[in-house]
């Protein structure tokens, strides 16, 4: 009975401990960071170069500075189980009217195998991340550049250790750079091509296409793809029965519901859909979005794969389901086939161009004043038309991260226009989010 007590004591101490950061001692590393490039008109550096401090999430973590050898101070760390520690440095001038560009490199060992991350974000959004290797025990350079997209006077690596891994951290720098922000860009400013060992296979430029499928050729070529009655109207028939009790047009109110509602799991789900999603993407794929209205967006002309975190790279498709025969006068999807050979628009380079204060989760609606026109204007320089998708009940169109595409608007409002609209990203790339989820025989969610 005693030691039942003694337990049920400490259970008590563990629930009530606190869940905040927890500090533990500053890191000081001389000359750990330097400052390059374009400095304020005052001259200061923009940077505290006098230390990086450490925090953890969790008291579970440990970290201890050592100095050994010539090759100056090591940071090692070990944490618990999905902890963060996080290094971070204060930036002493943050200038909101400036692109704040940096490259970050350390050299890295992983003293364990296991899953190591870093990544860097300005306590807003995440910008780029890199894995060390998994299993090498030896030292290996890890550089992550990018733009910090906030004007935070704080700049943080984050490293993400599995339960196993021991990592050592040594010559810790940050390059960073203000650079004037341009008001006014151009198609050139806000495009960047992906190199080819980045994109999924059938978006590169140069591949071997014998062997491949017919739907794989005409995705390649086209960038989209329509499946004739591939949905049952059962599976259709139970979503629409539970989303009719939604009274608002444009349904749910959050963008993930398939969390708690298992029809859309079913259809959205369904396993021939998933079949053709992998054999186009080229791995397994997992639903991330879900958008219920039965009206149109009326979303002007854009690409998705901006609009995706760093490292996703396009291995992402999305799916519009037609619930019922779509009217021409309700407001159709529209796409311009072979437009996603185009170019890729990229999500750093419309960054540069957005006001720091709205480059949260605002961004996007923000970059449309900027956007849109200049997509528009490339869309009347090569004379193309627009397809409208007139699906019939069970049709589905899978369509290109990078093929242009907007909800046009309806000619007779009082139509609806009954879909459900999904978005799926590679399960090994999209981080983030919660760890994808196998329901059944059905796909994964993440």
């Amino acid at each position: 009975m005693d030691r039942l007590q003694n337990l049920l004591r400490r259970m008590r101490r563990l629930r009530a401990a606190p869940l905040d950061r927890v500090r533990l001692e500053p890191v000081v590393v001389p000359e750990v960071a330097r400052a390059t490039g374009s400095l304020p008109d005052d001259g200061a550096s923009p940077l505290r170069s006098d230390a990086w401090s450490f925090f953890s999430e969790s008291d579970a973590a440990r970290a201890r500075l050592v100095a050994r050898g010539d090759d100056g101070p090591r940071l090692f760390i070990r944490a618990a189980p999905h902890r963060i520690a996080v290094l971070y440095q204060e930036l002493a001038q943050p200038d909101p009217h400036r692109s704040h560009h940096y490259v970050f490199e350390a050299w890295v060992r992983c003293r364990r195998p296991g899953s190591v991350r870093l990544w860097v974000d300005d306590g807003v959004e995440v910008n780029q991340w890199a894995d060390a290797n998994q299993g090498s025990k030896g030292w290996e350079r890890i550089s992550i550049e990018g733009i910090v997209s906030h004007a935070s006077e704080r700049f943080r690596v984050n490293v993400h250790i599995s339960p196993d891994a021991r990592l050592e951290l040594r010559d810790a720098r940050l390059y960073f750079e203000w650079r004037p922000a341009s008001t006014d860009p151009t198609l050139e400013d806000l495009v960047e091509d992906l190199p080819d060992h980045e994109l999924p296979r059938l978006d590169r430029r140069q591949i071997d296409e014998r062997g491949l499928s017919e739907r794989q050729r005409y995705w390649r070529e086209n960038g989209y793809l329509v499946l004739p009655g591939l949905v049952p109207h059962d599976l259709v028939d139970a979503y629409c029965r539970v989303r009719e009790r939604i009274e608002a047009p444009n349904g749910y109110p959050t963008v993930n519901p398939y969390v708690e509602v298992e029809e859309i799991k079913a259809l959205c789900l369904h396993e021939p859909l998933m079949a053709v999603l992998e054999e186009l993407i080229g791995e397994p794929m997992g639903m991330h979005l879900n958008l219920t209205g039965w009206v149109s967006t009326e979303r002007a002309w854009h690409q998705d794969s901006y609009l995706n975190p760093p490292g996703v790279n396009n291995y992402y498709a999305a799916v519009w389901f037609a619930l019922d025969d779509i009217s021409p006068d309700a407001g159709p999807f529209e796409y311009i086939p072979g437009s996603h050979r185009w170019f890729q628009v990229s999500r750093e380079r419309v960054l540069r161009f957005v006001p720091p204060e709205e480059r949260t989760g605002v961004w996007p609606k923000t970059s449309e004043s900027f956007l849109v026109p200049i997509l528009e204007q490339e869309i009347e320089r090569r004379a193309v038309k627009p397809v409208p998708f007139l699906g019939r009940k069970g049709d589905v169109l899978i369509w290109n991260g990078h093929l242009m595409h907007r909800g046009s608007a309806p000619r007779d409002p009082s139509l609806l226009r009954k879909t459900i609209i999904t978005h799926y990203s590679s399960i090994r790339r999209r981080k983030g989010m919660f760890v994808p989820t196998r329901t059944g025989r059905h796909g994964y969610y993440f």
